[in-house]
């Protein structure tokens, strides 16, 4: 185990899921530079030891380092709010990514709303 505790299983069936930034949809490569793909809680984990839920593969996805380094553990909401996802036209309706939308759509009203606001 590695990776905020994220067992390696996990990693690699993430990595096998995902080829593109689960935000701005850059094609995701191994070598350094901004495209270069890192693991993302969706949700942060509340503290360092994250849940089996925290961890599981409908929370994880793999994103640019770009992305991953300015969201940080902001909200997503927050996030998108931001100078960086601005300037490169990220939205809630522009991010493809299966596993972010599903868990916007499951999200129930209310838990979204706290969800997304902070």
């Amino acid at each position: 185990m590695k990776n905020w505790g994220i067992p390696d299983q996990l990693v690699e069936k993430v990595k096998k899921r995902d080829k593109l930034c689960a935000y701005c949809s850059v094609k995701l490569n191994k070598s350094p530079g901004c495209d270069k793909s890192t693991l993302e809680h969706i949700v942060n984990p509340k503290s360092d030891k994250p849940t089996p839920e925290e961890n599981s593969e409908w929370n994880i996805v793999m994103c640019c380092s770009s992305c991953n380094s300015s969201k940080g553990a902001k909200k997503l909401s927050i996030w998108l709010n931001s100078d960086y996802c601005k300037k490169k036209k990220i939205t809630l309706k522009t991010i493809r990514n299966k596993v972010v939308s599903r868990l916007l759509r499951k999200t129930p009203r209310i838990n979204r709303r706290a969800f997304e606001e902070s």
